[in-house]
């Protein structure tokens, strides 16, 4: 890469997250407000597609926290330990550390949702619209 491009790339900082469901989910928008729920565990079904696998993607995960929670990594993660020992519904994200085997999830998942940057989405899952916007629009969110 040119180091012309390289700087660029780095200036601009990391790119958009995008939120993927299963190819067959008719989901095709969340608002954050749903989004936040879905992780939170307050809403353990995904639609008509029945319960949630919930997935995450470590690399991106501090974003995509705090930019659809308000919330840091270990404050999530000390708020899903209080609901699994309280013995409420729903489960933890899944921990995915590569973008394959999280898109492989998803697809052989009806009901699972995750998140990846915008850039390694693939024509097997389905990327949906956050709050009216997609990864690449000016109004999206998630970057």
């Amino acid at each position: 890469m040119p180091v012309a491009l390289l700087i660029a790339a780095l200036l601009a900082g990391p790119g958009p997250i995008a939120v993927i469901v299963n190819r067959d989910c008719p989901i095709d928008h969340l608002s954050t407000e749903d989004l936040r729920k879905l992780y939170l565990g307050l809403t353990t079904n995904l639609g008509p597609q029945g319960r949630v696998a919930l997935a995450e993607y470590a690399p991106e995960r501090a974003r995509f926290y705090h930019a659809t929670l308000d919330m840091s990594e270990d404050r999530f993660r000390r708020r899903w330990i209080a609901r699994v020992f309280a013995g409420e519904p729903g489960a933890p994200p899944e921990e995915f550390r590569n973008t394959e085997d999280l898109i492989r999830f998803i697809t052989t998942h009806p009901g699972a949702i995750g998140f990846i940057p915008a850039e390694d989405t693939t024509g097997q899952v389905k990327v949906i619209a956050i709050d009216g916007h997609r990864p690449g629009d000016a109004g999206y969110r998630l970057r």
